[in-house]
């Protein structure tokens, strides 16, 4: 692995430092309302374009449509082999990672479908305006679970163990303790009965509000507490969990929790649409399907290790000159390995500016020199990487 051995020239900046980028050949520009994973593979449900698939982290993706008799997609979960869609005619189910879709409707009477979860055999659905329905043979016979139940706008479930929890539309969060057939109102301490997102990591059951942001509760529900520090956006959409770390994709992009909950930091740098829909965890890799700008994904790492521990782990820097800078600076840095170098250059809001990729047969100090004519005055951040080793830097342009 190459290595960059530097010295900086003035201070490291402090700032979180957090690398998206559009996965692969996305073509579709609508919305993409929900992702889910299965070993190697990725689905996404999109608002018209049916179900796509990758099989490489998100390098190609592939439409998967054969059987859909709707393409407006609200919802995907995994029930071991089957991958079940949510449309608005209904529920499919796929036993060959897509390539086939089945309806899946005996028993339904109420057929939009905006979200569903499961567990072992059991899966649950919730509808539009026909509340919960449960199968427990894999979808081929569905059964309505209302009994409790004051609203029947389903718009989340989750579901850990022998609780299921509904997030409805305007009544907040309902729990069953027995397969949907009773249902429970749990919203001591909710100020937004609006509940669009749910999720469920150990004791903690997350919630995710049309406006007031995130309530948290380890009691099963019984009570809720705000879990709002440096949310600047309270429209939670979505959760992704890994391991002790919460995601939330909002209106107005990703935001991250490392201590469940309590504080959030936001994580967008790189994306150029903001209006996050849907969230999913794969191995090394976090993804993002966005409202109309399509898929982004992240690696983990980068997201949760900021620059200042990237740059002590990886002992690397940069020296950049003239600084400040009219129209051109050079960057100069030393390898120790040949082959290339990616030099990036963001705006403040990580918005990429420039890229170069500098290549080179020698090892040794290299320099390399970046035009910034075309950029407007201000302050940059230049990001100069190699394999798993990065540097970030500030950069002053004046005009």
């Amino acid at each position: 692995m190459k290595k960059l051995i530097l010295v900086l020239l003035f201070a490291l900046v402090q700032i979180s430092y957090s690398q998206w980028e559009q996965a692969g050949n996305w073509l579709y520009d609508g919305i993409i309302w929900s992702l889910a994973i299965s070993g190697n593979n990725i689905f996404a449900a999109t608002d018209g374009g049916g179900v796509f698939l990758s099989t490489d982290n998100g390098n190609s993706w592939t439409a998967k449509n054969s059987g859909l008799t709707s393409k407006y997609i609200v919802s995907l979960t995994i029930s071991g082999n089957n991958i079940i869609a949510g449309t608005s005619v209904g529920l499919f189910r796929s036993t060959d990672n897509g390539n086939k879709w089945t309806a899946m409707n005996l028993g339904m009477t109420n057929k939009y479908i905006f979200s569903s979860a499961s567990s072992g055999n059991n899966i649950i659905a919730g509808t539009g305006d026909g509340g919960v329905f449960l199968s427990t043979d894999n979808g081929n016979s569905w059964t309505a679970k209302n009994l409790g139940l004051t609203v029947t706008y389903i718009w989340s479930l989750a579901i850990s163990g022998n609780n299921i929890f509904a997030g409805t539309y305007g009544d907040g969060v309902f729990l069953s303790t027995d397969n949907g057939n009773n249902w429970i109102a749990k919203n001591l301490g909710l100020t937004d009965k609006y509940i669009r997102s749910l999720a469920i990591s150990g004791n903690n059951i997350f919630a995710g509000t049309a406006a007031d942001g995130v309530f948290l509760s380890t009691d099963n529900g019984n009570n809720w507490a705000a879990m709002d520090s440096g949310l600047t956006y309270t429209h939670i959409r979505s959760f992704a969990i890994n391991g002790n770390n919460i995601f939330a994709g909002t209106s107005g992009g990703v935001f991250l929790s490392t201590d469940n909950g309590k504080s959030w930091t936001a994580k967008n740098s790189g994306l150029t649409d903001q209006d996050i829909q849907s969230l999913a965890s794969s191995g090394n890799y976090i993804f993002v399907g966005t409202y109309t700008g399509g898929i982004f994904r992240a690696k983990l790492s980068d997201l949760i290790t900021d620059v200042e521990e990237r740059m002590k782990i990886s002992s690397a820097g940069i020296s950049i000159f003239p600084n400040p800078s009219v129209n051109t600076i050079k960057i100069k840095y030393s390898n120790d390995m040949s082959g290339q170098t990616k030099i990036t250059l963001t705006d403040l809001n990580g918005n990429i500016k420039l890229e170069q990729v500098q290549s080179s047969d020698i090892t040794g100090e290299q320099t390399a020199t970046i035009d910034t004519s075309t950029l407007k005055a201000g302050t940059y951040f230049v990001k100069v990487e190699a394999g798993k080793v990065s540097t970030v830097n500030k950069v002053v342009i004046v005009k």
